[in-house]
């Protein structure tokens, strides 16, 4: 009977089953044969595309082909020409095959009669091109033609073609072709001019022509008929490997939607299979759904989403059946946070073993309640005909009476427990009397001291707070509202090392409520201090670099308009002294006026050091010839007490750098230095090097934004002075920060200026009395200096003998003034402008006449960058000399690629301006 109930059974799931497959749906066939026909149209419209685009290529390259073959056959007759025009045309005999030639009677030398009697004719280029051309066209069907719109030889006159041809190349046209048939033949014709040249003239001057004329063309008819036939054969080939493409395109496309409804069958198939075996689960695990065991099936995705649980879910949870099922509750979502990475740990080590089924600790799950039950979970493993795991069926009882009756058999044990022994924390118990009932091993790590020791003598708690905190600690401990808020204290451990403490309590009671005490947690917080405490040292560095910038665009603004000021002065200083006598009493004065607004020039770079815009005339240089260069000049400079010692390291890169700028630092760091001395005997030494320089090594630096690491070539001065204080090194590179009692100029902050421009850095190190180390570090360059000199060596260019009308533009009276006499004083003409605008106007109206332009970088209404757009869309080629207060370098960076001629900064001399007008106007010239 047992068996006929089976077969039965299987009866009524294989006619479900067959049910199932005959009722699949129509319309995703319908669907996947509308995609496979969308397909197949694409495929078709594409392959005709490739094959009507490799077509017109391939006729494109049999017209390129004969255009090639004709350029070569002009190339041949220009050739001849031209070697029989040089020779002044060949004399030959005069036979039936070559008569005199009728169209060059008028040269006097026409026919000759050697001493033998043999009488010779001369034939002209013309004469020998057609003769040849017509042999070539017997030879090989190529026909030549020579013809012209003023043509000696009627046969040479041109046809339409030719002659519209002709006409096109007086308008500049270098070559004409056109496919035509030819007594029925395809053919290209091709032609060219055909240029006047000296030895021409012997023969056609009569006609007018000058050297360089177009005299006529050459021509050449080019047979298509091999190369079509070979077209032929390429094409024949191109439409059966697209037809085979084409084909196998279509079979594969009909190839997988065969598959395609195959699988959708196979899916459908299984698919009756999963819900008549599902159906059949539900009825046999009836009995289970009905107790305190509720049976979940979950799918193997993110979250665990549940597909099937039963209905006394409600008993258990709270919660429906269906709210779980349609996706309202999300199953991870209840498990307790502290439980939910152990049960997924347990669910991926389940999955990974090859076992069917896996066992849970007890986790906690969340009821609608909001309360928490314990549950005891025990899951099997649900795979696909691929060994995939698909779903998780299991069952879940709650076991929260058992867990509660677990916890109420460790109360007992509940003051060891308190506190996890195996914690970093150090942790302790203090009972009402203030002995200490629990004390955590970790104490030893932190302090050094065991937990023995504490619990046998409980002062040693507060003995080990350093006596500045101890008041911390006392507070803390009668505040009995807050006695849970952390605080933060420093104690000294058993090896005299000073550790911070964050230390937090709070009072502990029995069940019944009874005071039992305080538990206690002490963390290290050492790290955290000293980051924090760190990160507030960085936040200073950042405000004072943020206070030096700002300082140096003020100096940058105030330096640029001192300079045109300084433009003013010394350019009228300059004329003056070139009108005086050299013996006269006014030259005193002028050359002082001159020296002193040197000495304002010399302030104005320092200005522009500081900010990072100072006047750099870059080269490649060795900071050891540098120094060693200056030491006769350090050692004049620095007091008689100190001994200065010299260390070169001769084989360090050069760096990219102002010689003058790098002097000027030298100088300033060995004043400082001797200064520092004072009377008292010491030494300064000065060392040159190079050193690779990482992140962290430049992080310790004063300069660090833009600076990366690298290799670096170094200036390092030490003295034995008296120091410096770490408040005057955090002011040492402030504007007219001085440790003297009078001090005047820009000091170290220019040479933090000077250092900035360079791309380089600089560190410091002092101590008070013990003396202080500068070490000043630039980027090194990947090449020696005997490379770089023979790479910078240049012809010097010859500037005599120029001439010109100069264009001015400069908003600036005084500068526009004396730029003008200036270059009058070179014999040069001037024309002013007030702005760019006025500067535009000028120049178009004098776009013949004027020959150089100056213009000011900073002007009102249109300023010199846009002025300089402006000009070059006018004359692609009109010098332009651009001038500021800034330096050239920051400059050259805005007028990257835009082929600025030239560079003069304020303030300048007369001979600088002199030297650069000249050298532009004989490049110009020639």
């Amino acid at each position: 009977m047992k068996k006929n109930l089976h077969k039965k059974k299987n009866y009524r799931i294989y006619s479900l089953m067959e049910t199932k497959n005959k009722t699949i749906n129509k319309s995703e066939y319908l669907r996947v044969n509308r995609y496979s026909f969308f397909i197949s149209i694409f495929w078709f419209t594409f392959i005709i595309a490739s094959l009507l685009l490799n077509t017109y290529m391939l006729n494109l390259k049999i017209v390129e082909i004969a255009k090639s073959d004709a350029r070569a056959h002009f190339n041949k007759d220009l050739a001849i020409r031209m070697w029989s025009a040089k020779h002044g045309g060949v004399y030959v005999p005069i036979s039936e095959h070559t008569p005199s030639n009728p169209n060059l009677s008028h040269i006097k030398f026409r026919d000759i009669e050697k001493p033998d009697g043999t009488k010779l004719t001369l034939m002209n280029p013309a004469y020998i091109i057609r003769q040849i051309q017509e042999d070539f066209e017997k030879l090989y069907h190529i026909k030549g033609i020579i013809t012209s719109l003023k043509p000696l030889n009627k046969d040479n006159k041109p046809d339409k073609w030719e002659e519209d041809a002709l006409k096109k190349f007086e308008k500049g046209t270098k070559e004409v072709f056109e496919l035509s048939d030819i007594k029925g033949k395809a053919h290209l014709r091709l032609i060219r001019p055909m240029i006047t040249i000296e030895s021409c003239l012997k023969c056609h001057k009569f006609q007018g022509y000058k050297v360089g004329d177009i005299r006529g063309g050459i021509g050449v008819s080019i047979p298509m008929a091999n190369l079509i036939l070979n077209s032929k054969k390429q094409k024949n080939l191109i439409y059966f490997i697209h037809f085979l493409t084409l084909l196998l395109g279509i079979i594969g496309i009909l190839f997988t939607t065969k598959r395609i409804k195959k699988g959708m069958k196979d899916k459908k198939h299984l698919e009756a299979i999963s819900k008549v075996h599902y159906k059949a689960l539900k009825q046999e695990r009836e009995m289970f759904i009905t107790g305190s065991v509720v049976i979940f099936k979950w799918r193997n995705q993110e979250n665990w989403p549940v597909e099937y649980v039963s209905a006394n879910v409600k008993n258990m949870l709270g919660y429906s059946d269906d709210e779980f099922v349609d996706g309202s509750l999300i199953y991870s979502k209840l498990i307790h946070k502290d439980d939910i990475d152990r049960v997924f740990s347990e669910v991926t080590q389940g999955m990974e073993s090859d076992d069917n089924h896996f066992f849970h600790e007890p986790y906690r799950l969340k009821g609608k309640n909001n309360k928490f039950i314990w549950i005891d979970d025990h899951t099997s493993i649900i795979r696909d005909n691929e060994n995939n795991i698909t779903h998780f069926l299991g069952y879940v009882i709650d076991i929260t009476n058992i867990k509660t009756l677990e916890a109420s058999l460790k109360t007992s044990e509940q003051k060891y427990k308190t506190v996890a022994d195996f914690t970093n924390d150090w942790e302790y118990w203090e009972n009402t009397d203030f002995t200490l009932n629990y004390v955590s091993p970790a104490c030893k790590k932190i302090t050094g001291y065991s937990p023995e020791e504490f619990i046998n003598k409980p002062k040693l708690l507060l003995d080990i707070i350093v006596d500045e905190d101890k008041n911390i600690w006392k507070v803390h401990c009668k505040n009995e509202e807050k006695t849970h808020d952390p605080i933060q204290y420093r104690i000294k451990t058993k090896d005299n090392d000073i550790v911070w403490i964050e230390h937090v309590c709070q009072k502990a009671y029995s069940e019944n409520k009874t005071y039992l005490g305080y538990r206690a947690s002490n963390r290290d917080i050492t790290e955290r201090i000293l980051y924090e405490n760190e990160k507030i040292e960085m936040e200073k560095k950042i405000q004072h670099s943020q206070k030096l910038e700002s300082l140096g665009i003020l100096a940058g603004g105030i330096a640029h308009d001192f300079n045109n000021l300084l433009t003013a002065i010394l350019g009228n200083a300059d004329l003056a002294k070139k009108k005086l006598s050299p013996v006269s009493p006014s030259m005193k004065n002028i050359e002082r006026v001159i020296e002193t607004a040197h000495r304002a020039a010399d302030l104005s770079n320092q200005m522009l050091a500081y900010s990072g815009k100072g006047r750099f005339v870059l080269e490649d240089i060795s900071l050891s010839e540098i120094v060693e260069e200056m030491t006769h000049l350090l050692e004049v400079s620095i007091s008689k007490k100190a001994i200065i010692k010299y260390e070169f390291a001769y084989n360090i890169p050069p760096i990219e750098g102002d010689a003058t700028q790098i002097r000027q630092i030298i100088m300033n760091l060995i004043t400082n230095a001797s200064e520092a001395i004072g009377d008292r005997s010491g030494y300064i030494s000065i060392n040159t090097g190079v050193m690779d320089c990482d992140d962290n090594y430049i992080s310790q630096c004063r300069i660090t934004k833009d600076v990366k690491a690298g290799r670096f070539s170094y200036i390092e001065v030490a003295d034995s002075g008296l120091g410096m204080s770490k408040t005057t090194i955090d002011k040492l590179f402030d504007p007219f920060f001085t440790t003297k009692f009078t001090g005047r100029g820009l000091g170290m902050s220019a040479v933090l200026g000077i250092i900035r421009g360079h791309n380089g850095t600089i560190k410091v190190y002092s101590e008070e009395k013990k003396g202080t180390t500068i070490k000043v570090l630039f980027p090194a360059l990947d090449r020696t200096l005997d490379e770089i000199n023979k790479a910078n060596y240049k012809k010097q260019p010859d500037i005599e003998n120029i001439e010109g009308t100069v264009l001015i533009a400069d908003d600036e009276e005084s500068v526009l003034s004396v730029a003008s006499e200036m270059v009058e004083a070179f014999g040069l003409k001037v024309v002013t402008a007030k702005d760019g605008r006025e500067a535009l106007e000028i120049y178009r109206k004098n776009i013949k006449t004027i020959d150089l332009i100056i213009l000011d970088l900073t002007m009102p209404r249109l300023d010199g960058e846009q002025a300089f757009r402006e000009l070059r869309l006018i004359n692609p080629d009109i010098p332009i000399i651009m001038s500021s207060g800034y330096n050239e370098q920051t400059v050259t960076q805005k007028f990257s690629g835009k082929r600025m001629t030239g560079f003069i900064q304020k303030p300048y001399r007369l001979d600088v301006l002199f030297n650069e007008i000249k050298k532009v106007l004989v490049k110009v010239q020639g």
